[in-house]
């Protein structure tokens, strides 16, 4: 009987044993795998606090009215510019302000006029604005002496303030099948 005993606290050794090795194994599954996952996330949050902190990337919260963006941020705060960043942006600003300028003025010594057609016969100028009156665009015939002998009707849309009116009118042209070519003319009223 003692045998008996001693071969079953033998058997139970051994099966606790196993399930001993069984749970190390469960439990020590890829450490370093997991270890240096953790380690990165750790890190990329570390980061991220960082950065938020020392730039105050949190933008404030801006609503958009009739496709505006208006800043409800009440709070008014200076950029954090050192000496040499202030003296970038006041160059930077006058830069702009010289270019806005010439923009102006370039602007103002010109008018745009998209042509569609020039015609040596006043009939076939006046069936081109028909058809141009019927697919919504209003047009004119100008009347041009090249020289003595040589007149020509041109039939032109315009004139137009803004480049951006001028090709989405020509992209309009385009999609009713009429080719039109851009025509600036200096202007002569200054």
């Amino acid at each position: 009987m003692l045998q008996h005993l001693i071969k079953c606290e033998r058997r139970k050794d051994f099966f606790m044993a196993k399930r001993r090795k069984i749970t190390r194994r469960k439990t020590a599954k890829y450490p370093l795998i997991k270890g240096i996952l953790i380690g990165l996330l750790g890190g990329l949050l570390l980061v991220l606090g960082v950065t938020f902190y020392v730039n105050d990337i949190l933008l404030p919260v801006t609503n958009t009215v009739d496709g505006l963006i208006v800043d409800t941020d009440t709070s008014e705060k200076k950029p954090r510019l050192s000496f040499y960043d202030s003296l970038l942006v006041d160059s930077e600003t006058v830069k702009e302000k010289k270019r806005d300028k010439v923009r102006v003025k370039n602007r103002e010594e010109k008018k745009y006029f998209l042509q569609v057609a020039a015609f040596r016969s006043s009939k076939e100028a006046d069936n081109l604005k028909a058809k141009l009156a019927l697919a919504g665009f209003t047009s004119r015939i100008e009347k041009s002496d090249l020289e003595k002998d040589d007149i020509w009707y041109r039939v032109r849309l315009g004139p137009y303030e803004s480049e951006t009116e001028l090709w989405a009118t020509k992209t309009a042209l385009n999609q009713h099948n009429f080719e039109a070519n851009i025509v600036t003319v200096p202007n002569l009223t200054n």
